[in-house]
């Protein structure tokens, strides 16, 4: 009874450590801690009040998985697909997700399923003529273009609400191989808007907004062995785009217990 007793007592001790590990801050804790990073990267006031929002959860410490298995499908792929880009000399550049990995160190931070390459507009125009030619797949009522080459599929997505209505949005790229076909890879367009390179959604005009000279020349950068041409100021780049990306960490779902949470659209954030 005794080691039961001990036993019961272990097993609450440790719940007890796994919820304290999920503690979110209060309004009161995260305009302190608004404050704190404020005072080091001044933030636009816009930033300072979206970071308040309760759609927006920062902890003050995380158990973060890992899916090492899920990466390494995501890495296959990207290669292909940016073997698929070179050879056909389609400029492109790393964005998002990966991007913030690469500047904090590959993996400093828990891998995410997102990954975004960049495309300007000639080369968006560029591809779109390139896999029009190629052979086309109805797979639930929903059509793809297939590179054999590559065995790879194309898949084009127009915007819901475009800054533009004449030009186009994204492109997903998947497996040809149905096995694997929750895995995609984005190619998304920018063209320039206001002198600033932006995407063709209006939701995304005041965080997806990067000035040309942030863009150009491209660099090429390392990750995970292999090379891949990056924007020439990643820095400012990623301020636009994650503006927590130094102090904090964006939270996949796939990285969230969803036991104890539900996906219920809010941004989950940690420091790091």
């Amino acid at each position: 009874m005794e080691k039961k007793d001990e036993k019961d007592k272990k097993k609450s001790k440790y719940n007890k450590k796994k919820e304290d590990s999920y503690k979110y801050m209060n309004t009161e804790q995260k305009i302190r801690y608004i404050n704190y990073i404020n005072d080091k990267y001044k933030y636009e006031d816009n930033i300072c009040e979206m970071m308040l929002s309760d759609d927006i959860l920062i902890y003050y410490k995380y158990d973060v998985k890992n899916n090492d298995k899920c990466k390494k499908k995501h890495i296959n792929l990207l290669k292909k697909i940016i073997n698929f880009l070179e050879e056909k000399e389609i400029t492109y550049w790393i964005d998002d997700e990966l991007l913030l990995n690469i500047k904090r160190n590959n993996n400093k931070i828990p891998w995410s399923e997102n990954i975004t390459l960049g495309i300007p507009y000639d080369s968006y125009i560029n591809i779109l003529e390139i896999i029009n030619k190629y052979p086309k797949e109805i797979i639930n009522e929903i059509e793809y273009r297939i590179c054999n080459k590559y065995k790879i599929k194309f898949k084009e997505i127009l915007s819901f609400s475009p800054v533009d209505s004449e030009k186009p949005f994204l492109i997903k790229i998947f497996y040809l191989n149905e096995k694997y076909e929750e895995i995609s890879i984005t190619l998304v367009l920018y063209f320039i808007f206001n002198n600033k390179y932006v995407r063709n959604l209006t939701n995304w005009l005041d965080i997806h907004n990067y000035n040309i000279n942030d863009v150009y020349p491209l660099k090429k950068v390392e990750y995970d062995g292999n090379k891949y041409y990056s924007v020439n100021n990643s820095k400012s780049y990623l301020n636009n785009a994650f503006w927590y990306w130094r102090d904090l960490v964006l939270l996949g779902f796939d990285n969230i217990d969803n036991n104890k949470f539900n996906i219920d659209k809010k941004i989950y954030l940690v420091i790091k």
